[in-house]
């Protein structure tokens, strides 16, 4: 083999997969074999070629395959950090075994969907990743986290969204204090140990693990949100809590079945019986 190297006939990478089959193929049958190995390590990349020795491998000498699968166990992980405008980037190593069943649920969702689909390949799998996790958050069987099952939680200021409305038809907004919203000046006051107001964190939408949220993002959300209030005093401490109750009163149901004709999640086929089309 070194002389296929030094021949050109092998790459360095092309011998370092070869040399994976030393100790693990017995010895009399790598040099027996060694010609028709180089001819088939000569037409295939590094990446091919690996696969390949891997088969080899696996048919072979299992218990190899075994002790690589647990090495690659020992390496698994997953690490996320958060950028300042609150994007997650991260990486993540995963065994071969327990990469089958995430490109298996991966592949479909990250395809091209109709030649209008202008996304970048690395776009479709970002996008398919979070989907793959809001079909688990809707459907999924997930363990409890405080004693409920995981749900999406964002904190609202009570005038966010219905305080907006009032200020806009009070006609003394600008100096009713009840709807007078806060200036620049008094977040930063607010801040400050020992000063009332209302804090930046409280003064706009916010996700549990994501911070601050985008309008757009939370009007979406409350057309089939479930609701809680909770009271806080100008120290940030909860003074009160109300039950959790579904924003969605029965008619609203009822104009949803007769829109939609059924689930609306991807892959679907299921329909309401009660769904009938309007004119």
């Amino acid at each position: 083999m070194v002389a296929a190297v030094l021949g050109g006939v092998l790459t360095q990478s092309q011998a370092a997969v070869l040399a994976w089959l030393v100790g693990r193929i017995p010895d009399q049958d790598l040099l027996d074999s060694q010609p028709q190995l180089i001819e088939v390590a000569a037409g295939r990349d590094p990446a091919q070629l690996a696969a390949w020795v891997r088969h080899l491998i696996a048919t072979h000498c299992e218990p190899a395959l075994e002790a690589d699968v647990e090495a690659a166990a020992a390496r698994r992980h997953l690490q996320l950090t958060r950028d300042a405008d609150g994007t997650v980037r991260g990486r993540f190593v995963l065994t071969g075994e327990d990469s089958e069943a995430v490109l298996t649920v991966l592949e479909p969702l990250a395809r091209r969907q109709g030649n209008d689909d202008d996304r970048t390949a690395g776009m479709r799998r970002a996008d398919a990743l979070v989907e793959m996790a809001q079909q688990l958050l809707r459907f999924g069987d997930l363990p409890a986290a405080g004693g409920h099952r995981p749900q999406l939680t964002y904190v609202l200021p009570a005038d966010w969204a219905a305080g907006q409305q009032e200020r806009a038809s009070c006609p003394t907004c600008a100096r009713c204090p009840e709807h007078r919203p806060a200036s620049f000046a008094d977040t930063l006051t607010a801040a400050l140990p020992g000063q009332p107001g209302v804090p930046a964190e409280h003064a706009c939408a916010v996700g549990a693990w994501s911070g601050p949220q985008t309008r757009a993002r939370i009007e979406t959300l409350l057309c089939e949100a479930r609701l809680s209030r909770v009271l806080l005093n100008t120290l940030g401490q909860v003074r009160g809590l109300e039950a959790l109750t579904d924003n969605v009163t029965p008619s609203q149901r009822r104009a949803l079945a007769a829109r939609d004709l059924g689930c609306v999640a991807r892959g679907c086929t299921g329909r309401q019986p009660s769904a009938t089309p309007t004119t």
